[in-house]
């Protein structure tokens, strides 16, 4: 018990705790808002998913600032700004009287998206390059449990209260995330390492960016973050309308919910095991660019059963490969990009976030369409394919020698 104490007070506990807690805020809403766009504020499936396409584009816009921010800046700083346009978030959702103040709200949560990718960049200021991606792989997994309990909480709350509670809830919990990162997180960066960064020519060059994709190594990865994101999301917006549509026709709103709400919970979990048990030994058998290619493999298996058995029992048959294929994937994604700019960590997850949610900008908007225009199946077909030209980028990614070599100094200890 006092070593589980010991590890949460640490900086990697705190920072998986805030993971945790942020993923958990963020679940709960995924099972209710589309069920809830529909029926109480009248939305299109078309809207619905545009919704989640206006976060992820200013995410998209927002996000390699935001990493130049947190090298010149520090990481807590950031931190706590992006779960304050969460918190924010949630609590104009929750009161939300039409859709279009929906898109307000998430869109100025996507101005402020820089969590993850920023707990991921302080988890490798003080990693050594030979533990990052288990290190990244317990961030994921704190974030992979909170996707667990997140969604059946959610469905319970929602079925309970309404589906309102449910973001009133995220937003209690968006609260504690931030109180936690305000008094408890110590900074990752030096003062020292902060004025390098502030002194460094991408400070203050507009090329900064075209600096870094030109490094080797460095745009194949931004094109899989793409491609995988844009597969991702293609199916996942309208995953609970395909589900009422396709899987369980003619029952109630609330069962189909809850339902959903289990697959997801199972999905996490899955995650949770591949974090906590697999992703160690996998590193080290296979490496992390045979991983992207395990990890695309997986999730392709998962749509290309979806598409084959539609049907109830195929959803907690198939769940468990998304959530093993998104649990190698996406540390090894990130562990590649800081070993290809290990001195502009922040910057280079950034624009890494950045790729990612062009491709969760597309997704949306373009399984919407599928789902309303061609057939609720339709999106699945998509990802599938998206899903293979990424696939396709990181099998001739094998061989290709990654930009910077990585750094053989131990990093620093947090500052004060």
């Amino acid at each position: 018990m006092q070593r589980v104490l010991n590890f949460l007070r640490s900086p990697f506990g705190l920072i998986g705790l805030v993971a945790f807690v942020d993923a958990l805020g963020f679940a709960i809403t995924v099972p209710v808002f589309p069920l809830y766009a529909k029926e109480l504020l009248g939305a299109s499936p078309a809207e619905i998913t545009g919704v989640q396409a206006a976060y992820f584009f200013m995410s998209f816009l927002m996000g390699p600032l935001l990493g130049r921010l947190s090298d010149r800046f520090g990481r807590r700083p950031i931190l706590i700004i992006s779960q304050l346009g969460s918190l924010l978030s949630y609590v104009v959702i929750a009161f939300a009287p039409n859709i279009w103040i929906v898109y307000v709200a998430r869109m100025l949560d996507g101005i402020t998206a820089g969590n993850f990718s920023t707990a991921q960049a302080y988890i490798s200021d003080i990693t050594e390059p030979g533990q990052r991606v288990s290190r990244l792989g317990m961030t994921a997994l704190a974030f992979s449990l909170g996707l667990a309990i997140g969604p059946a909480l959610g469905g319970i709350v929602a079925s309970a209260l309404g589906p309102r509670a449910a973001y009133a809830c995220g937003a209690l919990i968006a609260t504690i995330t931030i109180t936690l990162t305000a008094l408890r997180l110590k900074e990752s960066l030096t003062a020292e390492r902060r004025s390098q960064a502030a002194a460094h020519p991408a400070a203050r060059s507009n090329g900064s960016t075209g600096e870094l994709v030109r490094l080797r190594g460095v745009l194949p990865l931004l094109v899989i973050a793409f491609f995988a994101q844009f597969a991702f999301f293609c199916f996942q917006t309208v995953f609970v309308l395909w589900s009422q549509a396709v899987v369980f026709p003619g029952q109630p709103t609330a069962d189909v919910s809850r339902l959903v709400s289990y697959v997801l919970a199972l999905m996490g979990l899955v995650g949770i095991v591949v974090q906590l048990r697999m992703l160690g030994p996998l590193v080290r058998r296979f490496g992390e660019r045979r991983l992207l290619v395990i990890g695309l493999v997986s999730r392709a298996c998962f749509c290309g059963l979806l598409l084959a058995a539609p049907f109830a029992w195929m959803l907690p048959t198939a769940a468990p490969l998304l959530a093993f294929g998104s649990g190698v994937l996406l540390p090894s994604l990130a562990a590649l990009q800081t070993y290809a700019a290990p001195a502009r960590r922040g910057q280079i997850l950034g624009l890494n976030q950045s790729a990612a949610s062009l491709g969760s900008v597309l997704g949306p908007l373009v399984g919407g369409q599928l789902f309303e225009r061609v057939t609720p199946s339709a999106p699945i077909g998509a990802a599938l394919g998206l899903t293979l030209v990424a696939l396709i980028v990181a099998l001739l990614l094998q061989r290709t020698t990654l930009g910077a070599a990585r750094p053989t100094t131990p990093p620093p200890s947090p500052a004060h």
